[in-house]
């Protein structure tokens, strides 16, 4: 199980002033809103206090805005895919692509794989690095190209995105006072997953040859490709809607439209356990319907009960342990009806009368007789036709 990463230390925000409040010596308890304090102001006069010293600008990021940037990620999110990071392999060919993409580690840092950016590839001698083409990625080689020998031997690897900086030469040429590191994410197979730096894209199988043999998103145990979630106690759900309202002028009425957003329900962390779909109205509906507002194959629910209607009273019950459907609850009978394709009732069940209405009662097929297992068969009506094995539509009557 991964360790969790410790978040970084305090935040300090440093500001340039052009006069700092309360004259010229600085106050722990001046008002930052103080306008003296806006950052549309600082301080470009070399022969003021405040000016900054050489490198202040850069301790202000490196003290500031990474530890923020990891807090953002560690603290709302968790580690996976944001987007791209696609995988691509040619089945019986060497090498895996890597698309442009964005993932998040355990410790909230941003593994960028840029457009027209660096990579570092693979690990050891093989190590190298490349730029990243917008439209096909980089090649993650699975065999050396100068040797033609493979890189890694016949296994199941993980294709992993790691976080990583590479210095950059040329900024030390222009100014020796000044290092550049770029941000370089760093690709390898790997045969086990260090879940606090690693964030898996795939899965390869490879040959002896080192030629792809399949390729997936990983196992179903854990260790797969994973997408950057948000934690939340509740998630709501706001819709845009169009808003009319008559409003009093003084000419008389008038109606004025507009736009508006408008809470329309909550994904939200249930006090006992589990999770609630809630909606703001009575009157709302919840639909389970494919992108195109129909029908889909099939809904399974997982679940040993599943109730319907008030929670504390629910009409209808359906127990999947026992197989058994209950219609009706305390004060509240229960009935059921089925009705044929032209929406005509066909057979009803009524629970407060324990009385059956049904249009025909048919043997099941192969079947052919109907089995009524009782002391007395009381038939009310006005005739009782038996129609047997007479022919000729000869029957026999008991009126």
């Amino acid at each position: 199980m991964s360790t969790p990463f410790p978040p970084p230390g305090p935040l300090a925000r440093m500001n340039y002033l052009i006069n700092p409040p309360y004259g010229s010596n600085y106050n722990q308890y001046a008002d930052p809103n103080n306008p003296a304090y806006d950052p549309l102001n600082p301080n470009t006069a070399p022969a003021l206090d405040g000016y900054p010293k050489y490198g202040d600008a850069a301790l202000d990021n490196e003290r500031y805005h990474r530890p923020l940037e990891r807090l953002h990620g560690m603290g709302l999110h968790s580690r996976g895919v944001a987007f791209g990071m696609q995988i691509k392999c040619t089945k019986g060919q060497p090498d895996v692509t890597i698309l442009p993409g964005l993932a998040l580690d355990s410790q909230g840092r941003h593994i960028y794989l840029a457009a027209n950016g660096k990579a570092l590839l693979g690990a050891g001698a093989n190590q190298e690095l490349d730029t990243v083409d917008p439209a096909t990625g980089v090649s993650l080689p699975t065999v050396n190209k100068n040797t033609g020998q493979p890189i890694y031997a016949v296994d199941t690897y993980y294709v992993v995105a790691q976080w990583y900086e590479n210095w950059n030469p040329s900024s030390y040429a222009s100014d020796p006072n000044i290092g550049q590191f770029d941000i370089t994410p760093w690709l390898q197979l790997v045969t086990a997953v260090n879940p606090d730096v690693h964030v898996i894209l795939g899965e390869v199988v490879l040959d002896a040859a080192g030629n792809i043999q399949s390729a997936s998103y990983g196992d179903m145990g854990g260790l797969q490709r994973t997408s950057i979630r948000l934690p939340a106690q509740s998630l709501q759900l706001r819709r845009a809607v169009t808003t009319t309202a008559t409003v009093v002028t003084n000419t008389g009425t008038e109606t004025v439209e507009g736009a508006d957003t408008n809470p329309w329900g909550a994904v939200r962390a249930r006090e006992a356990g589990g999770i609630e779909v809630a909606v703001e109205n009575s009157s709302d509906h919840v639909d389970i319907l494919n992108d195109a507002g129909g029908t889909f194959a099939e809904l399974t629910v997982a679940a040993s009960q599943a109730a319907f209607g008030d929670p504390s009273n629910p009409g209808i019950n359906l127990i999947g342990a026992g197989a058994t459907i209950i219609v009706g609850a305390a004060g509240l009978d229960g009935q059921v009806l089925m009705q044929n394709a032209q929406a005509q009732n066909t057979m009803s069940l009524d629970g407060n009368a324990g009385a059956a209405a049904v249009q025909r009662v048919r043997a099941f097929a192969n079947n052919n007789v109907i089995d009524i297992d009782t002391f007395a068969l009381h038939v009310h009506g006005g005739d009782f036709v038996l129609d047997g094995r007479s022919g000729n539509n000869n029957r026999a009557m008991v009126d």
